[in-house]
């Protein structure tokens, strides 16, 4: 993805217009100015953005997929709130056909509210595909106020983009009793901080394209988007021995402890991420039976989950948490093991290493054991 994207929409509420700003360049370098049905025609993973939808104050919204492709395509609908909470959702689009989506319906049907964190937000499309099989828009509408808007779509691929370096926006006679509001939605994967500033001019004073001090002014924010960069232990409870639901060691193999570890992915100011959209995985190695070096269990990146353990998933709740689980290891005899955990998260492709565990556990007689890390793991049986 590009990671260095920031999409920001204007909406004035009665006249409204679309600004987009993106201070930083592409991760691949300087910025190209591709046409749309310029570059290659590979497969791969593509990913439209819509800065801005609203359900609030009378509005609706509807987003309008259209395909030209002679195959089906599946896709991938992320519905973000403006806390960054996500919501997915899987459908197709039928060769060279229309798929109008009510975001109220789909967000109903999904069980976020509507009326209350999802209100307003952006949305992201993922596919696999040739650049720009499916494009798109979303239409916001008050017939209250016979009103009607659309959020543009953003190609977010690699290695090529039609935004340039500075998008501006534009309303006018935002008189008493209008309003307007600056959106900023970050698809990216990556930490930016950018400014997004307003500018305002008087023009029955000044001639036009003149904005002395006196009647003109700018207002910016800084926007500082998470990166997944530690885990806090949430949980720890002990797994019993059995050989059905839930259990750690066999009554064959009772030697040991198997636990079951709950997470927080933190950012990088240790404040919860909360998305489900991050695959957690793992590397287990420097793998030691009483001393004796063992091979590898893991030794290239896996994914924690799912397992037979109820709660374990491919990626995280939309809290931003997961489960490690069954975790440890079980034996027909005393043993003392040892080894190395590395935890990363995987997100729209982007890896972030956030936790390393070092393990010992062991085990002095049957039906017992103790595992540690030395620091917020720690159990025993």
């Amino acid at each position: 993805m590009l990671a260095r994207k920031l999409f920001v929409a204007l909406v004035a509420l009665f006249l409204l217009g679309g600004c987009l700003v993106d201070h930083s360049p592409s991760l691949g370098g300087a910025q190209t100015n591709s046409s749309c049905c310029g570059g290659g025609s590979a497969v791969g993973l593509r990913e439209l953005d819509f800065p801005y939808y609203s359900l609030r104050e009378g509005f609706s919204s509807q987003l309008n997929l259209v395909s030209d492709s002679p195959h089906p395509i599946d896709l991938t609908i992320a519905i973000y709130s403006q806390r960054g909470n996500s919501v997915l959702a899987t459908m197709s689009i039928q060769p060279n056909a229309k798929l109008p989506i009510d975001l109220r319906a789909l967000l109903t049907q999904l069980g976020a509210d509507a009326n209350g964190e999802f209100g307003e937000g952006s949305i992201a499309v993922h596919f696999e595909g040739t650049i720009m099989p499916v494009v798109g828009q979303v239409t916001l509408t008050n017939l209250a106020l016979r009103l009607v808007h659309e959020s543009e779509m953003v190609e977010n691929d690699p290695g090529r983009t039609d935004i340039p370096p500075i998008l501006n926006g534009l309303w006018w006679n935002l008189a008493p009793g209008r309003d307007a509001r600056i959106m900023v939605a970050n698809m990216s994967v990556m930490t930016v901080t950018a400014d997004c500033a307003s500018w305002y001019y008087n023009p029955r004073n000044h001639p036009p394209c003149q904005c002395p001090a006196d009647t003109s002014g700018t207002t910016s924010s800084t926007v500082t988007v998470q990166v997944p960069t530690s885990l806090r232990v949430v949980s720890v409870s002990v797994l019993p021995t059995g050989t059905s639901g839930d259990y750690g060691c066999t009554p064959s193999g009772d030697y040991g402890i198997k636990v079951k570890i709950t997470y927080q992915v933190l950012d990088q100011n240790t404040r919860a991420i909360q998305s489900s959209l991050m695959e957690p995985q793992e590397e287990v190695t420097g793998f030691y039976i009483n001393g004796v070096p063992q091979p590898n269990p893991t030794p290239n990146w896996a994914e924690i989950g799912p397992t037979r353990i109820s709660g374990t998933s491919q990626f995280t709740n939309p809290s931003g948490q997961f489960v490690d689980a069954p975790y440890g290891f079980c034996y027909p005899t005393v043993s003392f093991t040892s080894w190395t955990q590395a935890i990363s998260t995987l997100v729209k492709g982007q890896r972030y290493t956030v936790r390393t565990n070092s393990i010992s556990e062991s085990s002095s007689s049957q039906g017992h054991g103790s595992i540690t890390n030395n620091s917020d793991i720690s159990k025993s049986r």
